[in-house]
């Protein structure tokens, strides 16, 4: 498996997004992409333009769902994933956002670690956090 393939597979966990699901895959993200991390066969433009093969040709309303799934693909597992790994890992993705964000200004993202967002799932009463538990 390689980068592309394996942000483009990861599109399914886009359906269980929630406090309950993201930890685990969350989890099995950061382990499928350690090792295509440690020497990536394409630089964050080349990943670019391979991700952008996949919506060209296709019908305009597929095209921009398409892209908007690979964006959070990319928001909520690939960066704080990389973040996590660090070092050359975290630079690709904050180069992999920048070079995004110059291509595609209309649909920026930004990097983000796992914890920040975490945190979004948590509600608050009264002002104090409330974590929701897995059960």
């Amino acid at each position: 498996m390689n980068l592309k393939e394996l942000i483009l597979s990861s599109r399914a966990e886009l359906a269980h997004f929630n406090s309950r699901h993201y930890p685990d895959a969350f989890s099995s993200f950061l382990a499928a992409l350690t090792p295509l991390l440690t020497e990536p066969e394409d630089r964050p433009d080349q990943l670019i333009d391979a991700l952008s093969d996949e919506w060209e040709g296709l019908r305009r309303k597929e095209s921009k769902n398409l892209s908007w799934d690979i964006k959070l693909v990319l928001t909520y597992y690939f960066s704080p994933a990389a973040l996590r790994i660090g070092g050359e890992a975290a630079e690709y993705a904050e180069a992999l956002c920048e070079e995004w964000n110059r291509r595609f200004p209309r649909n920026r993202y930004q990097t983000g670690d796992y914890e920040s967002i975490v945190s979004g799932f948590d509600q608050t009463i009264l002002g104090i956090p409330i974590r929701f538990l897995k059960r």
